[in-house]
């Protein structure tokens, strides 16, 4: 529930022409339906119309357009940028108009203009979700008309924050994967790379990459080369799963990906092992990927459980994910609208999709 469709491999550069490596990777992982939470809005509008036409492969894509941000946008190739709110009954429009899933807020914005979009959103029967960084879960925020937040707080939460969060029936979205490879504790371990899952799918020149910068570094000097550690204490926002779970505040797994460490469709079985480590029972985790995820696009009548009716997505596994989470990673089957996959022929081949060059950024990180 929470992807970007077009990064590149350090997680800032883009890479749209790679659209089909990225694809491939989550439908080789078993991830059959994704929500791209902020990209460039002709491209991914046009991705997912492709995909829902058959024109290309890949997971049922909902996404939100563009990042809707304040006059200096952070990620300026994907956002608008609203510095009045004269702008903003026509930027709801048009947005509405191309029938975007949801409307992405982002840190730029006041407090003010996130009330106003999302009044403004709220008359196309429209929700906005947002990601305003360190302020991720707070109860001013949810105060402000929005139906849920794109992350998950970055550490740990009050009492009365999660208690505002069920008052206003706010959703949210974990990313904890993200939080963990942005503090480097992910490369403390280099085996985790060569998962098929990740080395089916991802070039070998950016493998390489990963191995040579990270190679004989202990946890120390990793954490000391992140620039996040002040900001994102990961012990802390895991804390907060168990009691938005005894809350019964929804929320749904998500990954951010692509970041170094956060891969696309192997990220989200990450996802599901950071949430059981957080506290949940492999179950609850699987949960948060299925039924949740339906729920949070108000598509629970469409798919996310095993029903008569519902499309057949379904993922076969050989062992008991139920017990053991880390046999989620152990597919043997991927369904997608009761199509079984040829995953052999989802692996990456330069052959058929190049190893194009990404380009450079000057955009700051999401932390």
């Amino acid at each position: 529930m929470h992807v970007h469709l077009l990064g590149g491999t350090d997680g800032v550069g883009l890479d749209i022409l790679g659209y089909q490596k990225y694809l491939n990777a989550l439908l080789y992982a078993g991830v059959t339906t994704v929500m791209d939470t902020g990209n460039v809005e002709p491209f991914v509008l046009q991705l997912r119309a492709a995909v829902r036409a058959g024109l290309v492969l890949g997971p049922q894509i909902y996404c939100v357009g563009p990042i809707l941000d304040g006059a200096d946008p952070v990620w300026p190739a994907l956002s608008v940028a609203i510095s009045s709110k004269d702008q903003v009954p026509r930027i709801v429009q048009s947005l509405a108009d191309d029938k975007v899933d949801f409307i992405k807020l982002y840190v730029g914005l006041s407090d003010q203009l996130i009330h106003a979009i999302s009044l403004e959103a709220n008359k196309y029967k429209l929700r906005t979700i947002i990601d305003q960084w360190r302020r991720n879960g707070s109860a001013d925020i949810a105060a402000e008309g929005i139906a849920g937040f794109a992350h998950f707080p970055s550490h740990r939460i009050s009492d009365e924050n999660i208690a505002a969060l069920k008052a206003h029936n706010i959703f949210l979205i974990s990313t904890l994967a993200v939080q963990e490879s942005s503090l480097g504790r992910r490369f403390a371990d280099l085996s985790f790379l060569d998962d098929p899952l990740i080395a089916d799918t991802t070039p070998k020149r950016a493998l390489d990459a990963l191995r040579k910068q990270n190679a004989g570094l202990n946890q120390e000097q990793l954490a000391d080369k992140s620039d996040y550690t002040m900001h994102v204490d990961l012990k802390g926002a895991e804390s907060n799963v168990p009691r938005l779970l005894d809350a019964g505040i929804l929320f749904a797994a998500g990954t951010d990906a692509i970041y170094p460490g956060d891969f696309q469709g192997e990220g989200l079985h990450r996802e599901l092992e950071l949430l059981v480590e957080s506290g949940l029972t492999p179950l609850q985790a699987i949960t948060t990927a299925t039924k949740n995820a339906a729920a949070i696009v108000n598509a629970s009548a469409e798919w996310g459980t095993l029903e008569v009716g519902k499309l057949a997505n379904i993922v076969i596994v050989d062992g008991r994910p139920d017990r053991k989470i880390g046999d989620t990673r152990r597919i043997a089957v991927v369904v997608k609208n009761g199509v079984v996959l040829d995953r052999a022929a989802l692996r990456l081949d330069h052959s058929r999709i190049p190893d194009f060059q990404e380009t450079g950024s000057s955009m700051a990180p999401v932390w």
